[in-house]
């Protein structure tokens, strides 16, 4: 959905790795590691389906315990 933050975020960001810091920030106040970034853009590679791969990551983080430990 365009309405949404990530939606709005995917459509205005083609860059990956730019979309990732950006979940990143908006979920955990940090920019992602670079094991993290690593991980997510490998995801990216093996899915056709962009947002279903930031939509699982957004899911991720906010259901982290880093996440809840910070709010």
């Amino acid at each position: 959905n365009d309405d949404t933050m990530l939606g709005k975020l995917l459509k205005s960001t083609k860059d990956d790795s730019a979309v990732t810091e950006e979940l990143y920030l908006q979920t955990l106040s940090r920019e992602p590691t670079d094991k993290e970034r690593e991980t997510t853009l490998k995801y990216c590679k093996t899915s056709k389906n962009r947002s279903a791969v930031f939509e699982d990551l957004l899911w991720a983080l906010v259901n982290s315990s880093e996440f809840s430990h910070r709010r």
